[in-house]
């Protein structure tokens, strides 16, 4: 991922893109995709598909991406002659840095996962969830940058980050942020010197045969710290799937909407957050018992100090989903 993003920057620096010739490199491990620069300095893809299976279908023109299909390439690669060939132009429309580097990262995924010679069907497939998750970009996230950094930290830091992405919500609205099926935790975040935390009702009584923990930890802006990109690339540097990598990339950018720029410009203190981070069963965090609640109620959401909560020093369960953390 980062040599891709270096083979960019290095285009970037030579940039030889005219009206009718594009300056391009190979995408590494492909024979057939390209990675180029747009005469105004921005990135795009060239994606060559199985040339029997192309069919005719409209370009997708968005505020922030465009993708034209089957279209005849003259391309330039700087270490050989030039090539002439049909290919689907992937292109970012956007001169901001952050989210240049977040579309590069993600149309490899995308490349990688279709592999060198992908069918016309299954290329049309994964772009349209691209262009989708680029639609979003204008709208509010529904998360801050600071409770899915959290929530990637958790991630990072643990011992099964296979096992975590698989059980990491598919939308940010989900109860739980981590839900295998059986067992469930719940990451809680603050940028204070005190352990208050909001919980919905629901959140501390879950149904009786789960087991939930909470995960508590101080993520506090710093001009020297991790980005929500340092924790991706460190999370990529594990070794997990390509199909993990992929869902990191998309809950990232569905959950933050326009704050998407801000991925690489906002930094925590990544050192604090793990000396910090605690770990508590949620039968023992104070809360309002559901009973309690009349039925014309809902919504119910508090604050709660777990300061002086008893957290745990080790799992002593069988749930695969807390025996992934780094507890």
């Amino acid at each position: 991922m980062i040599d891709l993003i270096e083979i960019y920057s290095n285009l970037s620096s030579n940039n030889n893109t005219t009206e009718n010739l594009f300056s391009v490199e190979p995408i590494p491990n492909s024979l057939n995709h390209k990675i180029g620069i747009t005469k105004d300095g921005r990135p795009l893809f060239f994606v060559r598909c199985t040339p029997e299976n192309e069919v005719n279908v409209l370009d997708n023109n968005l505020e922030l991406i465009s993708v034209k299909f089957n279209r005849k390439c003259q391309l330039r690669l700087t270490s050989s002659k030039n090539i002439s060939d049909y290919f689907t132009i992937i292109e970012l429309l956007s001169e901001t840095t952050d989210l240049q580097e977040y579309f590069i990262q993600v149309i490899y995924i995308l490349i990688k996962e279709i592999g060198d010679s992908p069918t016309f069907i299954q290329l049309k497939n994964e772009v349209d969830k691209i262009v989708n998750l680029f639609s979003k970009f204008k709208k509010a996230g529904s998360k801050s940058i600071q409770g899915i950094w959290a929530e990637l930290f958790i991630i990072a830091s643990s011992v099964n980050p296979e096992y975590l992405i698989n059980a990491w919500h598919v939308s940010p609205s989900d109860k739980f942020d981590f839900n295998d099926g059986v067992d469930k935790i719940e990451v809680k975040s603050t940028s204070k010197c005190y352990r208050k935390h909001f919980f919905s009702l629901e959140q501390l009584n879950p149904n009786s045969s789960s087991h939930l923990l909470i995960a508590s930890l101080y993520a506090v802006q710093s001009g020297v710290g991790k980005s929500i990109m340092d924790l991706v690339e460190l999370i990529n540097k594990k070794s997990i799937s390509i199909e993990s990598s992929k869902k990191i990339h998309l809950i990232v950018g569905e959950t933050l909407g326009s704050d998407i720029c801000k991925i690489s410009q906002t930094y925590f203190d990544f050192n604090l957050a793990l000396d910090s981070l605690k770990f508590y069963e949620s039968e023992c965090i104070p809360k309002i018992e559901a009973a309690s609640i009349p039925n014309e109620i809902t919504n119910v959401k508090f604050e709660c100090d777990i300061s002086y909560c008893q957290s745990l020093k080790t799992v002593n369960t069988n749930s695969k989903l807390h025996q992934a953390l780094s507890l």
